[in-house]
């Protein structure tokens, strides 16, 4: 009974074989076939995460447009009405006037004067010096520069401070290629294809501005003139500087030194008020410049992503949309200004020469970027990139600049990192 049973089991076994290694057969085909789908679909077991560090070449930092230039604020200089004061020019100097050492007895009281001078003795009692006393209402202590100074009006000498006003003078730069660092993450979100992620991108690009030009404009040239009277007629030739002095001779004709006479001429200590002048003369002054803005801006752009993948090393994302810039700059000037009139007279700009500003930008972007996986986690990137931020103003001393970002195009590249 037993070897019947043994005999029935053996024939249906063998009987079930063929379909047991059709079914064995069929599930090696699946496997094979599923182990393709996935090798095809590989893109759904990556990371969705990607951060990619770089820089990134822009053909342009942006153009400025400096206008107004040629400003010069005239040093002030008190008036007549506050009485005898250091007063400076931008071509002399007149200085209040007072006793000197020399001029003071023991008490401290102005020795006697003769004509107007006095003497200084040695300690044999022997006349050493012929000096020019101290009177109120004149100076002894001024200088000059230029002949033109004693020109205007015969007996007096004229002193000028100088102010330009703009004539609208404006110079244009647009810098060239600018390089930058960028941080950028970008994170997968859903699937329009097998192949196909959609998804958002943040990042953050850092670039600097530095525009800077030179050149030879014009101005119209602002005169302030003051005349002070030549008391005692002296005849003064330009550059002149006090205290003077010549040949001293004793009274009886005998040589006592090479500079013992004063010879200094006498001016009103303060200016005549009938003569003072306020002249304006267009393209008068000759003003060479270097203008400069220099500084950095911090751009952030956000914005949705496309992104498919070419092979399983090799993708491509495409992304757009907003971009907000924080841009810090700073506004120097340098400017010389020649004066025809007063030979070579050159005045440099006194006015605070350097300004700061901060602003915020906003505008759009685009980058294109292909991607080439090293290994499961990081790879190399590389790119195209637009942008178009908006202009801001800036000033400085009436001087104005434009910087506009404007639009700008370039290349990028750097390292990524999945997870």
């Amino acid at each position: 009974m037993t070897s019947r049973l043994f005999s029935i089991a053996c024939l249906a076994l063998l009987s079930a074989l063929p379909g047991l290694l059709n079914a064995q057969e069929t599930s090696a085909k699946e496997d094979e076939r599923m182990n393709a789908l996935m090798q095809q679909d590989f893109v759904y077991r990556e990371p969705r995460t990607r951060i990619t560090v770089g820089v990134r070449m822009i053909n342009s930092g942006g153009k400025v447009n400096f206008g107004n230039l040629g400003e010069r604020t005239a040093a002030a200089v008190a008036p007549a009405s506050e009485g005898a004061v250091d007063r400076v020019y931008d071509n002399g100097t007149v200085f209040a006037d007072a006793l000197r050492s020399s001029e003071r007895d023991a008490n401290g009281i102005q020795v006697p004067l003769t004509g107007g001078r006095y003497t200084v003795k040695d300690a044999d009692g022997k006349v050493v010096q012929n000096l020019i006393g101290y009177q109120t209402g004149a100076t002894r202590n001024w200088n000059g520069k230029y002949d033109a100074q004693t020109e205007d009006h015969e007996g007096y000498v004229g002193f000028n401070t100088y102010s330009a006003i703009s004539e609208g003078a404006s110079v244009a730069k647009e810098q060239g290629a600018t390089g930058g660092i960028e941080l950028t993450l970008t994170q997968d979100i859903g699937r329009l294809g097998r192949r196909v992620y959609w998804g958002l991108a943040a990042g953050v690009t850092l670039n600097g501005i530095n525009a800077k030009s030179s050149g030879t404009i014009a101005a119209t040239l602002r005169k302030q003139s003051d005349y002070y009277k030549i008391l005692d007629g002296s005849s003064v030739s330009m550059p002149y500087g006090t205290p003077s002095f010549t040949f001293l001779f004793d009274d009886a004709g005998n040589f006592v030194n090479d500079s013992g006479y004063e010879t200094t001429a006498v001016l009103s200590s303060t200016p005549d008020t009938a003569l003072s002048a306020l002249t304006d003369i267009a393209g008068g002054a000759e003003v060479k410049g270097n203008w400069q803005v220099k500084g950095a801006y911090l751009m952030v752009k956000v914005g949705p992503t496309l992104r498919t993948q070419i092979t399983e090393r090799i993708g491509l994302t495409a992304s757009a949309g907003f971009a907000a810039a924080y841009a810090g700059t700073r506004y120097t000037v340098l400017e010389t200004f020649k004066i025809p009139a007063m030979g070579d007279l050159e005045l440099k700009v006194e006015d605070p020469v350097g300004s700061t500003q901060t602003k915020f930008l906003s505008g759009y972007y685009a980058d294109l970027t292909l991607d080439f996986l090293a290994n499961d986690r990081t790879g190399l990137f590389g790119g195209l990139t637009a942008q178009q931020l908006d202009s801001y103003d800036q000033r400085l001393s009436g001087r104005t600049a434009k910087i506009d970002l404007g639009s700008a195009v370039g290349v990028r590249g750097g390292v990524s990192i999945r997870f």
